[in-house]
C-alpha cells in the first residue's frame, strides 16, 4: 500500500495504546496488555526450493512449498560456523519403489527417526562435489587417507560410508535423473565440504559444527537487546542539565535464578565487547606491522583509555602503588585476550579471529619455511615440499595449538595465574579484579 509510513506509526502505537488502556468490568488487566518481548521472537531459518543457488527461491517464513508453486518443495539450510557455506538439513526415506524422498528437520536431531536417514544437502557452483575422490582431489582430511601397497594415497575403507555421495533431486523433493546434482552428507556432520574443517567422531551433535539464522540462546538475545536499546537512548533522548536521567531500561523476571543467570550473561557480554572492540582499535591503529605479544596488553590498555577510578580500588593511589595497579590490568588484559584465542566455547559470539576481523601470523615461519637444512631429518613429504607448502602446514599446526592454548605463555602459567589473581584482588575493582 501507498500510505504515508508516519501514518502507519501512529495508527499502529494508536491502537496498542488503546488496547493498553481499555478493561473489562471484573477483569484485572488490560484488553490488550502487550509487552516488550511480544514484538521480538528468536525467528527460525532460512528455507530455500531445490535449485541452483542463483536461482532458488529463499523465505524466513516457514512453510512446505513455495508460494504459488506446490510442486516446489521448501528445505531449511543451515550454515557452516568456520566458512558459512550452506547445507539444506534433510531427512530421507526409501519408498516401496526405492526411490529416496528428501524432507526437511531439525538441525538437533540427534536420533534417526523410524526408516529416515539424517543428512545434510551440499549445492555448490563454484566448488562442487566430484564425482569420485581420491587423495589427488584434496577435498578429504588427510587422516581419512592411508597409504596402499603401490605408494598412492587413497581414503580408509571404514571412512567410505561417511564420504559424500552424489544424486540428483527434483523440485519436489524426490530423487529424479534429471534434478538438480546434489552431494548427500551423512549425519552426523564430518567436515565441511568447502572450508575442509574436520571435526572428531566423538562429536555428535551437528549444533556446534553447523548453525541456523534463528539460532541462539534467550540470554544472548536478552543481551544483545538490551545493549542495543541503550546505545539507542544514549545517543537519541537528551537529558537536560539538573533533570534527573529519564533513560533507563526495565526488566521483570518471576524468579532469583533467572535474575542472576541473565545479569551474569549481560556483564560477560560487556566485557567482552570491551575487550575485543579495544583489541580491535588497538590493532588497526598499529597497521601493517601489527601487534607483537610482549606490547599487546599495554597497547590494549591504551585502547580501552579508562579513568583509573574504572578499575583502580584506590582511584587516588600514586607513585609505585600506581605503576603496580597499572601492571595489575595489563596482566588481567593479557590473560583475557589469550583466554578469548580458544575457538568453540562461545557457540553465538565467535571471536575477532573467527570473525575475520583479526589476523595471528608468527615470526619467521617463512624462513624458517624456506632454509631447507632445518628440514633434512623431517618427513620426507616435508623434506620435499616447497617453502609455500611447508609454511601452510606450519600455520595450520600453529593455529591449531594457539586454538587449544597450547601456548608457552605466563598468562597461561597455573603458578603465574595464582599470582595474577592475588595481584588483581588487592588492587583491582569488579569486573576487573579475577
Amino acid at each position: 500500500m501507498d500510505t504515508d509510513e508516519d501514518r502507519c506509526y501512529e495508527a499502529i502505537r494508536e491502537t496498542l495504546f488503546s488496547g493498553f488502556e481499555i478493561t473489562l468490568p471484573g477483569a484485572a488487566f488490560p484488553v490488550f496488555a502487550f509487552r516488550l518481548h511480544q514484538f521480538f521472537s528468536r525467528g527460525d531459518t532460512v528455507f530455500a526450493s531445490v535449485e541452483a543457488e542463483d536461482d532458488r527461491y529463499l523465505t524466513t517464513r516457514g512453510q512446505q512449498f513455495v508460494p504459488g508453486a506446490r510442486d516446489k518443495v521448501l528445505l531449511p539450510l543451515s550454515f557452516c560456523r568456520e566458512c558459512g557455506q550452506d547445507y539444506y538439513t534433510v531427512g530421507r526415506r526409501k519408498d516401496l519403489s526405492g526411490t529416496y524422498t528428501y524432507e526437511p528437520r531439525e538441525l538437533s536431531d540427534v536420533v534417526s527417526v523410524e526408516e529416515r536417514d539424517r543428512g545434510f544437502l551440499f549445492v555448490s557452483s563454484d566448488n562442487p562435489w566430484p564425482d569420485y575422490v581420491d587423495a589427488e582431489t584434496g577435498r578429504v582430511p588427510d587422516d581419512w587417507l592411508e597409504e596402499k601397497a603401490d605408494g598412492h594415497l587413497a581414503v580408509k575403507s571404514e571412512r567410505r560410508k561417511d564420504l559424500p555421495s552424489i544424486v540428483h533431486i527434483g523440485l519436489d523433493g524426490h530423487e529424479s535423473p534429471g534434478g538438480l546434482r546434489v552431494a548427500w552428507v551423512p549425519a552426523p556432520f564430518r567436515f565441511c565440504l568447502t572450508c575442509g574443517v574436520e571435526y572428531s567422531s566423538r562429536q555428535t551433535r551437528d549444533l556446534g559444527k553447523l548453525s541456523t539464522l534463528g539460532s541462539g540462546g534467550r540470554s544472548s538475545a536478552t543481551s544483545l537487546l538490551s545493549v542495543t536499546t541503550v546505545r539507542w537512548l544514549r545517543q537519541n533522548v537528551e537529558v537536560e542539565p539538573g533533570e534527573d536521567d529519564p533513560r533507563k531500561l526495565l526488566a521483570f523476571t518471576d524468579n532469583r535464578q533467572d535474575a542472576s543467570l541473565q545479569a551474569g550473561h549481560l556483564n560477560d557480554t560487556v566485557e567482552v565487547g570491551l575487550l575485543r572492540s579495544a583489541l580491535y582499535r588497538a590493532t588497526k591503529e598499529a597497521g601493517s606491522e601489527g601487534l607483537g605479544h610482549d606490547d599487546l596488553a599495554g597497547k590494549v590498555a591504551a585502547a580501552l583509555a579508562l579513568d583509573i577510578a574504572d578499575y583502580a580500588i584506590d582511584p587516588a593511589v600514586k607513585f609505585a602503588a600506581k605503576d603496580q595497579t597499572n601492571a595489575a590490568l595489563r596482566d588481567v588484559l593479557g590473560y583475557r585476550i589469550y583466554r578469548d584465542l580458544e575457538r568453540g566455547w562461545r557457540v553465538t559470539a565467535p571471536n575477532l579471529e573467527q570473525s575475520g576481523l583479526l589476523e595471528i601470523r608468527y615470526d619467521s615461519l617463512d624462513e624458517l619455511a624456506a632454509a631447507d637444512e632445518e628440514w633434512v631429518h623431517a618427513h620426507p613429504a616435508l623434506a620435499l615440499a616447497t617453502p609455500a607448502q611447508r609454511q601452510h602446514v606450519g600455520k595450520a599446526l600453529l593455529d591449531h595449538l594457539r586454538r587449544e592454548l597450547a601456548i608457552h605463555v605466563n598468562y597461561l602459567d597455573p603458578n603465574w595465574q595464582t599470582g595474577m589473581t592475588q595481584r588483581s584482588r588487592e588492587r583491582l575493582v569488579l569486573p576487573w579484579a579475577i
